[in-house]
């Protein structure tokens, strides 16, 4: 209630320490009130795998209080107020605390999300709080964990108190409402509570499969899921996942960045389709052309995985070329239009007594040194060879030895690495001068 001066426009908020020595008229301002209005009450979810039933009087902590106004409160948060779109928010990521603290809120569903702590502004992190709205939400059933790749996952039944249920399914630090979870056939609705991120599928509000969970890996369903028809290849069926069937044969494609086009191996030969509605047609690769060869010799690629007499298959700078029962790894230059020779070190192992060195198959020279006694130290590498002597950078390590970006030498010869230069892989011993074998390398 709110006082009004001469021209109308609201003044003094009236409240019980107002004093009134005349009659006078005090008006209601009405607002719309945030779209997250609520007290949401709940709980940490660390990294491990849990789940169950929790009812309200079992959601302690008081994580966000949104009043109408846009004014909020919320345990280890800075009291602020919502700007002018965050008071419209109704799903999305609602930034607090002077921006430095991530919510993810689903007004509709009453849920919120963010980090353990409050200095995380980009994701809620693998060590959650969950927020209930104590307003509409009378107890859920959950289960989540940390998921393969870092996130947390998570599936929610709500209860509601008008007796209404709605499921929401939490990854990749956003809330999805969707319509409920089943097994890996699709057929068997399973119980929240018990869900472990093995293999789920979750189906959304549509009824339709949204993404599925293998070995606590989502993967979001591309929408290009069904039968194409056409000429080429017969009929391409796609399960929407990252694998078709063609030709009685099961592979993994994947899709351009508009979802037009899919590219698949199939009998070692590369393809692209266009997807129609319900068709496709056969579609260039990006790599027709003359190429020069290492020899140099020249292969014509027709940009529909033909290469010659044979195939090819491109696998990120590399093309493998398949001729038979026979095939060969080159490195690709498809601005010079080139096909590169593969490192002289490729796909071989040198081995001393306590370590060993091996190179991918590759046209750069890459690979691991790994030690051979307990526990396990491994470290990636690139390499460069110039005049007899092989330099080598650390690019990785499996403990915190503080290694990467080390480089280190060694002389080559037939057969044969020799360290010239310092590396004590576990803090104690040391290569140089040691020596690593391989009898197939030759100068």
């Amino acid at each position: 209630w709110f006082f009004k001066d001469a021209e109308g426009n609201f003044t003094e908020q009236v409240s019980s320490i107002t004093k009134l020595t005349e009659n006078v008229t005090i008006y209601a301002k009405w607002i719309v009130p945030a779209a997250a209005m609520g007290t949401y009450k709940g709980w940490n979810m660390d990294d491990a795998t849990e789940g169950g039933t929790k009812a309200s009087s079992s959601w302690s902590t008081s994580l966000l209080t949104v009043n109408a106004d846009g004014s909020y409160t919320g345990s280890g948060l800075t009291a602020g107020n919502l700007t002018a779109d965050q008071m419209q928010l109704t799903d999305g990521v609602l930034l607090l605390n002077n921006g430095n603290t991530y919510h993810y809120i689903n007004a509709s569903l009453g849920l919120v999300w963010r980090a353990y702590g409050t200095s995380y502004s980009t994701s809620v992190n693998n060590d959650t709080y969950i927020g209930i709205n104590t307003d509409k939400v009378t107890s859920v059933d959950y289960s989540g964990c940390k998921g393969a790749e870092g996130e947390y996952i998570a599936f929610f039944k709500l209860t509601y108190k008008d007796g209404s249920v709605k499921y929401a399914f939490l990854y990749n630090s956003k809330i999805v409402e969707v319509g409920g979870f089943r097994d890996a056939s699709g057929n068997t609705d399973l119980d929240v509570k018990g869900i472990k991120a093995t293999s789920v599928l979750v189906y959304g509000v549509n009824g339709k499969v949204y993404a599925k969970v293998e070995n606590k890996i989502v993967v979001g369903n591309d929408g290009k899921g069904g039968s194409y028809n056409g000429t080429e290849l017969g009929e391409v069926v796609l399960n929407g996942f990252g694998a078709l069937t063609a030709d009685g044969q099961n592979v993994a494609y994947t899709l351009n960045a508009d979802k037009t086009q899919a590219t698949f191996v199939l009998n070692n030969q590369m393809r692209v389709i266009a997807l129609g509605n319900g068709t496709y047609t056969l579609a260039l690769d990006g790599y027709q052309g003359e190429y020069t060869l290492p020899d140099p010799s020249k292969l014509t690629l027709d940009g529909h995985g033909n290469a010659g007499t044979g195939t090819y298959v491109v696998n990120g700078a590399n093309i493998t070329i398949y001729n038979g029962e026979t095939s060969t790894t080159y490195g690709l230059d498809v601005a010079g239009k080139n096909l590169l020779g593969k490192s002289i070190f490729a796909g071989l192992t040198f081995k001393s007594s306590s370590y060993s060195i091996t190179f991918a198959d590759d046209v750069q020279a890459k690979g691991t040194f790994k030690s051979s006694s307990y526990p396990t130290y491994e470290y990636g590498f690139t390499a460069e060879y110039a005049n007899s002597v092989l330099t080598i950078t650390i690019t990785s390590e499996n403990y915190n030895m503080g290694f990467v970006g080390k480089t280190i030498t060694a002389t080559v010869s037939d057969g044969k690495l020799t360290f010239t230069s310092s590396f004590k892989y576990d803090n104690t011993t040391d290569v140089n001068g040691t020596e690593a074998t391989c009898a197939d390398f030759k100068l």
